[in-house]
C-alpha cells in the first residue's frame, strides 16, 4: 500500500515514487530532492479555558450550532502552539491568558488534524466583548460542562481528561 497521498513533490513538484522505508512501509520518493515525503496533516489547538478564580469553564457556540465546543484554531506557520492559543483567544474573545498547561491531543480524521488541547487560565471572566466567531459564550462549572459538551466528540475527551486528572489542581 502506498501510504503517502501526495502523488508530487511538496518542494519541487517532482512525481514521487513509491520506496519501501525500513518499519513505515511504501513512503512518497522525490528522486530530485532525494528525499522522503510523509503525509501532510493540519495542526491545530484547542482549549479549555477556566476562569481567574478557576471554578468554571467557558464554553463557546459558533457558526450556527447548537453545541457546545471549546475555542480552537489552526496554527499558523511559523507559529508554535502556545503563540496560537494566546493569539485565538485575543481574536475571539479578547482577553489576556495568565496561564497555560497542557491537556492532552488527539487526531480528527474528518478534517485530518492533529489537535492539541491545553488548560488556559484567563485574567478575567468578562468574555462580552467576544468576536464574530463566537455566536454565544457562556461560563459553567466543572461538573455543568461535562453535560453540556457534545457527547463522543474531542471536547467530551479532553474535558474527561481534564476532569480525571488535573481538576484538583484548579480547587474542585
Amino acid at each position: 500500500m502506498f501510504l503517502n497521498e501526495n502523488k508530487f513533490c511538496i518542494e519541487c513538484g517532482t512525481l514521487l515514487v513509491k520506496k519501501e522505508v525500513k518499519d513505515e512501509g511504501l513512503i512518497g520518493y522525490c528522486s530530485h530532492c532525494d528525499d522522503f515525503q510523509f503525509d501532510p496533516f493540519n495542526t491545530a489547538v484547542s482549549c479549555i479555558i477556566i476562569n481567574p478564580h478557576q471554578d468554571k469553564i467557558l464554553l463557546v457556540k459558533q457558526y450556527g450550532l447548537d453545541h457546545y465546543r471549546f475555542v480552537a484554531g489552526y496554527i499558523n506557520k511559523g507559529e508554535n502552539a502556545q503563540e496560537c492559543l494566546i493569539r485565538e483567544i485575543k481574536e475571539e474573545l479578547n482577553q489576556e491568558v495568565i496561564r497555560i498547561v497542557f491537556n492532552d491531543t488527539a487526531f480528527f480524521n474528518r478534517t485530518n488534524t492533529l489537535m492539541i488541547n491545553f488548560i488556559v487560565t484567563l485574567e478575567s471572566e468578562d468574555v462580552s466583548e467576544h468576536n464574530y466567531e463566537i455566536d454565544q459564550a457562556d461560563w459553567f462549572s466543572f461538573d455543568e460542562a461535562k453535560r453540556f459538551v457534545k457527547p463522543n466528540s474531542l471536547a467530551e475527551l479532553f474535558l474527561r481528561k481534564f476532569l480525571l486528572e488535573r481538576a484538583e489542581e484548579y480547587g474542585r
